[in-house]
């Protein structure tokens, strides 16, 4: 099917006919988030004056714009999008969850990453959405107690829902190490670096053990499979681990012990210890109690799927903004456009659409039709922002694709409204 389009550099009357339009979309929302500073900007299609007035305002800031585009600012924006997009995205809320067992659990239960979301309870009536970044296994266990004597630390273990240890099939325990920073620390620094000797063992009895390998001790977080952060695969790992540290250095704070299946040797029922001998005595400031130790715990981040509502192209404008359907889009910020394509009204036909600053862009099914999104900054709430998307060909210039209705696979994350979430409110399953 033929598609009709206007191939045209942009002119000063795309900067002016832009502005316009973004005074009357976004002014509107302005005015309706803020009723009390800008009422009168609702009021602007029924009064002529005001009218007049929004039109200046566009000229003048149309060649603002077409001023700072003569310099090229596309040109830094476009090469980090290619190398570094992650640099150009706002970064998501992320946390801890502790999963709790069901009495009906009977032996571990694998739990994927990403496709494992999880909800918090509403906010401004819209639940927050997070995914798990780790994969691991949810086991019926829990931590009895925890205690240090000089150089000795013993993790007292039970299983639950009357099931027996070698029932469980278990290879590993993952730790979680919680609490205050300064022991996460310290405790983090002498199980990584200071065991002597590891071991597992029926509970209060030295003669029941199976001693394991110092290797068995395995850090969490800095394998690619235990990214929290989305990061492209073109990008420096090392770049991305020290991202992460700085934004969420909880999320190193895991510990796996493996070769948990030679435990399976012990007569263990529903109790047993992990004992680990420290080469040298703990700091005076490492106090531990039962509460130091949680397991089945695991990073989530507030990132989920989401599709933007049509849009529909026309001759005059060059821009669209892009918004998440749904109730109170305003409550979700665009993080990343993963997928555009067009549907033609009245047919079946879809047609994908490729990035135009991509390593791939020929291999658009639209021929030479390509798309590039931007950012601005939003006008209704503080610190986030707006995706555009317009539409252009192998030369740059603008088209317009009429015949089709534009839509968009995206992924969004919940603006500022994660910064009012408490301690528990992450915790409604999403199936």
């Amino acid at each position: 099917m033929g598609n009709s389009k206007e191939d045209r550099k942009r002119n000063f009357n795309d900067y002016y006919q832009d502005e316009l339009f973004f005074l009357r979309e976004m002014g509107k929302e302005f005015a309706e988030s803020h009723p009390a500073l800008a009422h009168y900007i609702l009021e602007a299609g029924s009064d002529p004056d005001v009218e007049r007035l929004l039109e200046g305002f566009a000229f003048l800031t149309g060649r603002i714009r077409q001023k700072l585009d003569d310099e090229l600012p596309e040109l830094t924006h476009t090469v980090m999008s290619m190398l570094c997009p992650h640099y150009l995205r706002p970064i998501p809320a992320m946390s801890i969850i502790e999963f709790e067992p069901q009495r009906t659990l009977r032996g571990k239960y694998p739990v994927p990453k990403i496709k494992t979301e999880v909800e918090s309870s509403p906010v401004s009536n819209t639940k927050c959405r997070f995914r798990t970044c780790y994969d691991f296994d949810l086991l019926p266990l829990s931590v009895e107690d925890m205690i240090l004597e000089g150089q000795q630390l013993r993790i007292l273990f039970k299983v639950l829902n009357g099931v027996q240890l070698p029932a469980l099939g278990l290879d590993k325990i993952r730790l979680n190490l919680h609490g205050e920073p300064v022991i996460q620390y310290e405790l983090y620094n002498m199980l990584c670096r200071y065991v002597q000797r590891l071991s597992v063992r029926v509970t209060g009895q030295s003669d029941q053990e199976v001693v394991l390998d110092r290797k068995n001790i395995r850090p969490v977080g800095f394998d690619e499979s235990e990214a929290v952060l989305p990061y492209p695969s073109n990008s420096f790992v090392g770049y991305r681990v020290l991202q992460e540290y700085f934004t969420f250095p909880d999320k190193f704070m895991f510990i796996d012990i493996t070769g948990m299946e030679n435990a399976s040797k012990l007569a263990i029922q529903d109790a047993f210890e992990i004992v680990f001998q420290f080469s040298k005595r703990p700091l005076d400031s490492l106090r531990i109690s039962k509460d130091s130790i949680h397991i089945n715990c695991t990073p989530v981040i507030n990132l989920f799927s989401r599709s933007s509502e049509p849009i529909r192209v026309d001759k005059e404008r060059t821009e669209y903004r892009i918004r998440p359907e749904g109730p109170n889009s305003n409550h979700h910020e665009v993080y990343s456009v993963d997928r555009v394509f067009g549907l033609v009204p009245g047919t079946a036909q879809q047609y994908e659409y490729n990035p135009f600053y991509s390593f791939g862009h020929r291999l658009s099914e639209r021929g030479n039709i390509y798309y590039q999104t931007f950012l601005r900054d939003s006008v209704i709430s503080e610190n986030t922002t707006e995706t555009y998307i317009s539409f252009i060909d192998a030369d740059q210039s603008i088209v317009s694709p009429t015949t089709e209705i534009i839509s968009a696979e995206l992924t969004c994350i919940n603006r500022q409204l994660t910064e009012q979430l408490r301690l528990g409110d992450i915790r409604i399953p999403t199936s």
